[in-house]
């Protein structure tokens, strides 16, 4: 791969977590943002928010990917082929990750907040 740039979108935000006393329903992840140039796709969808119980509110989902380029390992070590890709590639971080969803208050416990998305300009997946 030579002269090939890279450019990430940001990733959805996680949905928020149902109120526990209602057990009301989780809120819904955003979309990733789009893409601005021919070669770019979507930053990745965030997590839908849990729904809340009787006794408990729901936890809030989590906040979508901003990546460059996913690499999926199929049991094998990447190290070796994520550092030459980082080396080749022009990966340009524009997007952000998506930040978590809150939980969902409840009385008795409420939920817990969603994690924030990860921005690793190469990702591994297993």
């Amino acid at each position: 791969m030579t002269n090939v740039r890279v450019v990430t979108a940001s990733g959805g935000d996680g949905g928020d977590g149902g109120v526990g006393a209602d057990g009301g329903a989780g809120g819904i992840g955003g979309i990733g943002g789009v893409g601005r140039f021919w070669c770019a796709r979507t930053g990745s969808r965030g997590g839908d928010g849990r729904r809340g119980g009787a006794g408990g509110g729901g936890g809030g989902g989590c906040g979508g990917g901003s990546h460059g380029v996913q690499v999926v390992a199929g049991g094998l070590d990447p190290a070796m082929y994520q550092a030459e890709l980082l080396g080749a590639l022009m990966i340009e971080t524009t997007g952000v990750p998506g930040r978590g969803g809150t939980g969902g208050f409840s009385p008795g416990m409420s939920g817990s907040p969603g994690r924030d998305g990860d921005g690793d300009p190469v990702f591994t997946s297993p």
